[in-house]
């Protein structure tokens, strides 16, 4: 009875190949959740249309590249339906009549007209200048800052950040 039971095939477990199986899934699972939610945010950002981005109101945060701030840049916002704001922290100045439309667009590059009336207010009295026309070159950085050019190719200028 012995050497039957020598002649028998041994029976093999797939278990440890169930587990390296199953492992592997895991792995590849993980990378794709975790390569999917990182590339969802590391790219969000890219995938904005500038008119539309630059919608909100944006709180200036000083000057980049080669461009000097000396103290006399406004926030500013850009309202749905052509509207245009600029605040000032001043008081004695206030801009009505605002208005924005797109001149140019091109990557994350936006150009836009905007015009505006700026009025001094003083006790008793406000000084009402015509209306103004400038153009602002402006390009979308990310979701919360903007950055406007002075001039279309220069590489200074002013940096706002999206006030909440």
């Amino acid at each position: 009875m012995r050497d039957r039971e020598r002649d028998r095939p041994v029976k093999k477990s797939n278990t440890m190949l169930y587990a390296v199986i199953g492992g592997g899934v895991l792995v590849l699972g993980a990378c794709c959740i975790c390569g999917g939610v990182g590339g969802f945010f590391a790219f969000r950002n890219y995938a904005v249309d500038p008119e539309a981005a630059i919608l909100g109101k944006w709180r200036h945060d000083g000057a980049f590249g080669n461009h000097q701030d000396f103290g006399f840049v406004r926030d500013m916002e850009f309202k749905d339906g052509g509207g245009f704001q600029l605040h000032s922290a001043n008081p004695a100045f206030r801009f009505d009549n605002g208005k924005w439309r797109l001149l140019t667009k091109k990557g994350r590059s936006i150009s836009v007209e905007v015009s505006f009336q700026e009025v001094h207010v003083h006790p008793g009295k406000e000084f009402v200048f015509p209306a103004r026309t400038e153009t602002y070159h402006l390009t979308v950085e990310s979701r919360d800052v903007l950055h406007r050019r002075l001039h279309p190719a220069g590489d200074g200028g002013i940096r706002y950040k999206r006030e909440t």
